[in-house]
């Protein structure tokens, strides 16, 4: 599959954010309508869209005082691979299931989901003719002018402007790599790699993030952004230190919408106190930011901030010493604390870690910080939330990593406690709220691997491990890439962390870079790898950290993330932002691996990723999905290949884990408890769909089957197909074989 974004960009802040819910409000839903010529409509809140045999137009909302319309027309101009042209279908029709509407083009098809805010435009190959560099051309129509920024093509007027994302390339095994997209003679073209296609496993997808945008692009030397989410006016607060002089640094506030864009800004300090190293957390229950900072006499300060107004309390101080972080509280939390957490130097004793609760009120909970750690060599990190239960804070001492875990009260619940104490030199870490009712959590922190450094992760339950994976391998990263500076935050189901990768050739790079991490059972399992946030030739992206946008409902799988971008003949810093959604599909259950059980026929997979083998010999079936498991917009589509040609298959769903895997046949499959049988098909190619045509979406038929799907929901898939001749003394009754298994989590 090949996927990219056309995301809107709207210039009437009106439009971006509401603070109430009036009647006459913007969509929540995107709504649809035919006309009799067969021409397809649909409304979003920030856009109209129409579909026909001509192809797609996107129409956004640029004011309500804008005189006209002014549409961005798209047609597949051009799909060729290794230079040789591929043929499709230039006249299929549109055909609409859910919030997705597809053009099948014989070769492959062109399909776009629809979001409230966004459309998405997708291609997908399910197959190639051959491999070489594959390069898709989009024809574009339009008033607007197209110009190339750093990161998308922007279609822009005299009142506002579309952006359409540059694109990140990934196959079915979460390897992924760069897309080229770039004006030629006024088509968007796209480019594959040869290199890329002839390891990838299909289906491929290039999968932008929804968007990324400027949020500080001013003269000012901009740095140290962080950034929080407030669910209940849907805004972010982004942080940041703006360097007025050497000695004289403020500490800069944006507030966006849902969208990115800046709703209006202000400064948490402007004086001449030189306020440095800013971070944020939100208070949910009282739609309340605080914004803690250091100032030149070694005292860590404060101010709260609404979110819907960007009004702030006084400054107010919590404690002396230097490298604040802070914490929040969901909207279901039970206190109106905040915690915060600094390094301080104490006479006889050195560096410690100390911890003091904050309420909303800027009031200072007990009588004095608490001691929660020793020796520290970095500044302490918080976990963005409580969750409603408790906060986990991590730091480094001497390259080893520890943490201790406090209470919603601001109490000690365990104190603290080795993380990872290896002979490995570790970096500062960083720590992710726990996952939904739960006491596990994830630290990631750069290991020194000798020439370069990589990103560890390890599942925490409270203090003990449970599971340690390094996060470069997994994503198959180049040897000689410097991975470092990681922040982790988690949806309360799966964990999403960013970090900056440096590359010496041909030029010196930093860029930004994103990874999710799903937990299936006691393993961390990679679910997207090395997701390029920002990666310019002519600047530096560091620094980056990152949010959660549901903090108090999990599994919606959003999130933002900010970082500095510096160069030019300038030099100077400023800071941008990305909003990525996260992929609700992780495939596990590789027999041979992770614990899973051998393929039962002596018939192992030809790599990991697949299923065992079979009797055509295709090295063992895969199983990816596409599309978006969202209870309201569900537009899930599984696909396999490498099954045998004409096999008769059944896409299974399972509500509970069998986490080493149990015989199938010829096969293993992890899913278990309720199995229910989704779709029968027959193999085409060796290739499945489902559903497909006029069939129901995924949650429709599992609710049809007596199991309703909500928010949250966890379920295990794998596809069973038929292969009659029995491989290496298996039982004679073993006439069919398994993918590997996916596993889904439900959005709202």
């Amino acid at each position: 599959m090949i996927h990219l974004a056309l995301v809107a960009f709207l210039a009437q802040s009106a439009a971006l954010h509401r603070t109430a819910t009036p009647i006459d409000s913007a969509p929540e839903r995107v709504a649809y309508d035919a006309t009799a010529a067969g021409e397809l409509w649909a409304r979003g809140a920030t856009f109209k869209a129409s579909f026909d045999a001509s192809g797609a137009t996107y129409v956004p909302f640029l004011g309500s005082a804008a005189p006209r319309n002014f549409p961005v027309s798209l047609h597949l101009a051009s799909v060729s691979i290794g230079g040789a042209p591929v043929a499709f279908d230039a006249a299929a029709a549109p055909q609409r299931t859910g919030d997705r509407v597809d053009f099948d083009r014989g070769s492959l098809v062109e399909r776009y989901v629809l979001a409230r805010d966004a459309m998405e435009q997708l291609f997908v190959f399910e197959s190639l003719p051959a491999r070489g560099e594959l390069v898709v051309q989009v024809g574009v129509e339009s008033e607007l002018a197209a110009v190339p920024s750093a990161d998308s093509i922007r279609f822009s007027g005299a009142h506002g402007s579309v952006g359409y994302g540059r694109a990140t390339v990934v196959d079915a095994s979460g390897a992924s790599a760069p897309a080229k997209t770039r004006l030629v003679d006024g088509n968007i073209e796209i480019r594959v790699g040869a290199d890329f296609l002839a390891a990838a496993r299909f289906p491929v997808t290039i999968d932008p993030v929804i968007s990324t945008f400027p949020i500080d692009s001013s003269t000012f030397d901009d740095l140290h952004p962080d950034v929080a989410y407030d669910a209940s006016t849907d805004h972010y607060l982004a942080v940041y230190d703006e360097a007025f002089s050497a000695t004289d640094h403020d500490i800069r506030v944006r507030l966006l919408s849902s969208t990115g864009a800046v709703i209006t800004s202000g400064y948490v300090d402007s004086g001449s106190g030189n306020w440095t190293s800013p971070h944020v957390a939100n208070h949910g229950g009282s739609n309340q930011f605080l914004v803690v900072a250091n100032d030149s006499t070694g005292t860590v300060r404060a101010r709260t901030v609404a979110a819907s107004t960007l009004a702030m309390s006084a400054q107010f101080s919590v404690g002396v010493g230097f490298s604040p972080d802070v914490g929040g509280t969901p909207s279901s939390g039970s206190t109106a604390y905040y915690l915060v957490a600094w390094t301080n130097t104490i006479e006889g004793i050195g560096s410690v870690v100390e911890t003091r609760a904050v309420r909303t009120d800027t009031t200072l909970v007990g009588s004095a910080p608490l001691f929660v750690g020793f020796d520290n060599s970095s500044p302490p990190h918080v976990s963005k939330s409580n969750r409603g239960f408790d906060w986990n804070v991590v730091w480094s001492e001497a390259g080893d990593i520890w943490g201790s875990r406090i209470h919603l009260d601001g109490t000690v619940v365990t104190p603290e406690f080795p993380i990872d104490t290896s002979a490995s030199a570790d970096e500062a870490p960083s720590v992710s709220s726990c996952l939904d009712s739960s006491s596990r959590y994830l630290v990631v922190y750069a290991r020194d691997a000798g020439v370069n450094r990589n990103i560890t992760a390890r599942l925490m339950d409270d203090a003990t491990v449970i599971d340690t994976v390094d996060v470069s391998d997994l994503e198959g990263d180049s040897p000689v890439a410097d991975q470092y500076d990681p922040a982790v935050d988690s949806d309360g189901v799966a964990f999403a962390l960013v970090y900056t990768e440096f590359f010496g050739f041909p030029s010196a790079d930093d860029g930004t870079y994103l990874a999710t991490l799903t937990p299936i059972g006691n393993q961390l399992q990679l679910a997207e790898g090395h997701r390029m946030l920002s990666d310019s030739s002519s600047a530096d992206e560091t620094r980056a950290r990152i949010a959660a946008n549901r903090p108090s409902s999990g599994g919606a799988g959003e999130y933002i993330a900010v970082w500095e971008a510096a160069g030019g003949s300038t030099q100077h810093g400023d800071i941008e932002g990305g909003l990525f959604d996260a992929q609700s599909f992780t495939t596990f259950c590789y027999p041979g691996q992770d614990g899973v059980r051998v393929c039962p026929c002596s018939n192992p997979p030809s790599s990991v990723g697949r299923g065992c083998d079979n009797s055509a010999a295709t090295g063992g079936a895969i199983l990816s999905e596409t599309g978006a498991a969202s209870i309201a917009n569900d537009s899930v589509v599984f696909h396999t290949t490498g099954e045998r040609p004409t096999a008769l298959s059944v896409v299974w769903q399972g509500n509970a884990l069998v986490s080493a895997g149990a015989v199938f046949g010829q096969g293993v499959r992890c899913a278990g408890g309720a199995l229910k049988r989704l779709y029968t098909k027959n193999a085409s190619s060796g290739a499945v769909t489902a559903p497909s045509g006029n069939e129901p979406s995924v949650s429709a038929r599992s609710a049809a089957l007596a199991d309703p799907l909500s928010a949250g929901s966890t379920r295990y898939h794998f596809v069973s197909y038929r292969d009659p001749t029995v491989l290496n003394g298996c039982p004679s009754g073993s006439t069919f074989n398994a993918t590997q298994g996916g596993v889904l989590t439900w959005r709202p």
